[in-house]
């Protein structure tokens, strides 16, 4: 039994994508929208520490951005994996991946200079601003991650290193969703099932032993084919990793983890 395309799943099960974009165009109207915010907020940098309404304005613009470019990359996301043989869909997702880390780029200056305005100040500032009244939690965090936070210039370039160090991911993601042929499971009837991401857990709580144990050998059996492939991928994650912590001055990659949550 094969698995159904995409388009040929009655639409009451799939997601509601029209609630989010009425169509691809009108995404894209937003990803020109989202270049202009871009390019718009940069002439803040430098400018945060000459007065609270400033700083508000800032805030205002960045909030205003970083919301646009969550709804234009859960939009792309959700589409692509869905359906990751969809080459319209994860082209969306590339271009949303660039928006996302020019995006970070844009507003890394904020924390810098957060810093440099001091604590003091800040919170005389959210005091006689109210637009500054909620950012009194994110201020005490960051003051807390002091230490590891770098100057302007090298956060902009961690910032749009998130597209290139995100692709870590869709690559493992393209091999093991869409690239590993996993042979069909066989029951103990003799009936042959399609074995994927979205069918191997069912599989796993059979109350056929032999389809679990078909569907066990077929879905491992193909990572193991591609082993190799696969470990070239962690290895990267894990390099990647440790540059965080370096450039961030963590001790170590877990310590780097752990302390961004507190």
């Amino acid at each position: 039994m094969a698995l159904p395309a995409r388009n040929e799943i009655d639409k009451k099960y799939t997601w509601d994508a029209e609630s989010v974009y009425a169509d691809v165009a009108t995404w894209e109207a937003d990803t020109e929208e989202l270049l202009k915010q871009i390019e718009a907020i940069g002439a803040f940098k430098g400018r945060l520490a000459e007065s609270a309404t400033v700083l508000a304005d800032f805030m205002d613009a960045a909030d205003s951005l970083t919301r646009l470019i969550a709804k234009v990359y859960f939009y792309a996301g959700m589409s692509a994996a869905v359906e990751m043989d969809n080459t319209q869909a994860t082209s969306m997702t590339d271009q949303a991946a660039g928006l996302y880390g020019k995006t970070m780029a844009a507003v890394s200056f904020l924390n810098p200079e957060l810093l440099a305005i001091g604590k003091d100040t800040l919170k005389l500032w959210m005091n006689d601003e109210a637009r500054l009244a909620t950012i009194g939690h994110y201020v005490d965090d960051l003051f807390r991650k002091q230490a590891h936070v770098r100057s302007a210039e090298v956060e902009e370039v961690l910032g749009l290193a998130q597209d290139p160090f995100g692709s870590i991911e869709t690559s493992y993601e393209m091999l093991t969703t869409l690239d590993l042929p996993f042979p069909p499971a066989v029951d103990s009837d003799g009936n042959e099932h399609a074995v994927a991401q979205s069918t191997i857990d069912g599989f796993k709580t059979s109350s056929d032993r032999e389809l679990r144990r078909s569907a066990y050998e077929s879905y491992t059996g193909q990572y193991l084919q591609f082993k190799n492939a696969i470990t070239g991928t962690y290895l990267t994650a894990v390099k990647r990793d440790v540059f965080n912590m370096r450039v961030r001055g963590y001790d170590s990659s877990l310590e780097a983890s752990l302390f961004e949550d507190n």
